[in-house]
């Protein structure tokens, strides 16, 4: 099988996502939208980080969405009706219920599929609101 080699800003890309990077540093950083540095990334075979966690440990998953919604000041109804407001925004066809929050914090569920997308957005517009 032939190595592919990737070019001088495929490579910034790949290696600033492996390092911990949201796609809107990325973006930041090469001149590009969050959602091109996503398209580019995903034609070169990286994974979402949504897509990386096979098992989702519920305590972690639970912890992450709570620091999340406290990172962004929001109540449970506000941080539901946000996360329903971005998914609407990308096209992703999904509400997010104030019960949901609960269930995920309390870790009696873990989010999936587009739901671990919506999240996702949610902390890159989290990282955004911590550098203003």
């Amino acid at each position: 099988m032939q190595e592919t080699l990737l070019n001088p800003l495929e490579q910034t890309l790949a290696d600033g996502y492996a390092a911990g990077k949201s796609y809107r540093e990325l973006g930041e950083l090469v001149g590009l939208s969050h959602e091109t540095v996503r398209i580019v990334l995903g034609r070169l075979g990286v994974p979402p980080r949504s897509m990386v966690i096979e098992t989702p440990d519920r305590e972690a998953s639970a912890k992450r969405i709570k620091e999340l919604r406290g990172r962004m000041g929001l109540s449970i109804d506000k941080f539901a009706r946000f996360l329903t407001d971005l998914a609407e925004g990308h096209r992703l066809g999904i509400e997010v219920a104030y019960a949901t929050i609960g269930y995920w914090e309390r870790g009696d569920r873990v989010p999936t599929g587009l739901y671990l997308k919506v999240l996702e957005l949610a902390e890159d517009v989290a990282a955004d609101m911590g550098r203003k």
